[in-house]
């Protein structure tokens, strides 16, 4: 996929892919592949990316002819729904990269007045995209906090901010 994006990304050009199947290979095998590569694509990347070649091929071609926007497998950016986040489409990325909006102070957050006590339900707050419990159940808590909370970092950043309260079971909210 990274070689796909660099030339979308630049002047286009052709990726040469070895079918290391080539002899034992069906035509099944063959759609199912292309398949979970076009699950990385965008939905008109037919336009931009011919596969030459057949499953029974040693050697099979991508040409790609350059995009006029750029392409990301993945960007790594999140937007926070009511109860978790979701990462960003590629759309959404050009829709924040083009904002003109200044940034929010922190008084501009939601108030949370309440106290969290163990084992105390709390009726009267609940989650939202700027409002989000989580609790860590996992073995290794620090890698787990460590890739959770850079996700909802980058997704409150790329929204309203909001606050993120660790150590709150959220199920009976």
């Amino acid at each position: 996929m990274k070689y796909i994006s660099a030339c979308l990304n630049t002047n286009g050009g052709i990726v040469k892919l070895k079918n290391r199947h080539w002899d034992k290979a069906t035509g099944k095998d063959f759609d199912e592949w292309y398949g979970d590569v076009e699950k990385h694509l965008f939905s008109d990347s037919t336009k931009f990316i011919e596969l030459q070649g057949k499953y029974n091929h040693e050697i099979l071609y991508l040409q790609i002819k350059p995009l006029i926007y750029v392409f990301s497998v993945n960007t790594y950016l999140y937007f926070p729904r009511n109860t978790d986040i979701v990462e960003v489409g590629y759309t959404q990325v050009i829709d924040i990269l083009l904002r003109r909006d200044k940034s929010g102070s922190l008084s501009e957050l939601p108030v949370v007045e309440e106290d969290f006590e163990f084992k105390k339900t709390h009726s009267t707050l609940s989650e939202n995209d700027r409002i989000q419990f989580k609790e860590i159940k996992s073995q290794n808590v620090p890698s787990t906090f460590s890739s959770m909370i850079n996700k909802y970092i980058s997704a409150f950043c790329n929204h309203k901010g909001g606050r993120i309260f660790f150590g709150i079971e959220d199920k009976g909210f």
